[in-house]
């Protein structure tokens, strides 16, 4: 039986014996176009050709063009023997990374409580600002970055807060440090207030507080933050400020 190959433009003509099966077809391919034999498929009428079927079983029929599809096994050879470019990452140095990124995180975000967050329902991720976002370089009037994010750390790991967000079941993606000058988030204010201690994006995608002091010569006082954080909190399951907001503002208080 004879039937016709085409590989990138090119045809063959090629003679199976009686009996042959489309094994045979798939090497005697693989040789006319010098292509790698693992990648070598053949295609009719848009499915592939089986392997390890007799001829007989198939729709081959004598006369048909089948269209081959397969890399060169030059090609091939060149791509394995190539050396790795050390600038890219493999997949197995990824998963390395990955795995050292959450060993150090889980190192970073270890707080004066020294009790872990819940894994499911707890803050993702944790930002302090920085003298760039505020205009003012840290020194001995204003914390470092590095204090305002294990004060962030320390709001999150409070046992209370904890326990809160799993009774509530709920996940914070960003517990953020709110810049304390930034006048076009007081614009937000209801009220038009000029006091923003913090706000809640899209029902506790990001939480930011306010940590600082007006002249951010310290931290406002811990009592103080956990209330903000609570009614921030508040607003991931009611947005206005209504009789059903301090309820849940109350019931989280323990009032």
């Amino acid at each position: 039986m004879e039937v016709t190959l085409s590989f990138k433009g090119r045809q063959e003509c090629v003679s199976l014996a009686p009996g042959a099966g489309t094994d045979d077809l798939y090497e005697t391919t693989a040789v006319r176009f010098s292509l790698d034999r693992g990648t070598v498929k053949l295609m009719l009428k848009g499915k592939q050709v089986p392997r390890a079927t007799a001829t007989a079983d198939t729709a081959l029929k004598p006369g048909l063009k089948i269209l081959v599809m397969g890399s060169v096994a030059s090609d091939v050879d060149d791509v394995r023997a190539a050396r790795s470019d050390p600038t890219i990452r493999s997949f197995d140095s990824e998963d390395a990374a990955a795995r050292h990124h959450l060993q150090q995180q889980s190192r970073e975000e270890q707080s004066v409580w020294g009790t872990p967050q819940h894994p499911e329902y707890r803050f993702c991720r944790f930002e302090a600002c920085t003298w760039q976002s505020f205009g003012t370089r840290p020194s001995s009037t204003t914390p470092h970055a590095f204090e305002a994010r294990n004060l962030l750390l320390k709001l999150a790991h409070d046992p209370a807060i904890v326990a809160i967000l799993a009774e509530r079941e709920w996940t914070v993606g960003l517990l953020a440090e709110q810049d304390p000058i930034d006048d076009r988030l007081q614009e937000k204010m209801e009220g038009g207030g000029k006091r923003l201690l913090g706000y809640n994006t899209n029902m506790g995608a990001e939480i930011h507080l306010r940590l600082r002091s007006h002249d951010l010569g310290g931290f406002l006082p811990y009592p103080a933050l956990v209330d903000t954080l609570l009614h921030e909190l508040c607003h991931n399951e009611v947005g206005p400020h209504n009789d059903q907001f301090w309820h849940l503002f109350c019931q989280l208080k323990g009032v």
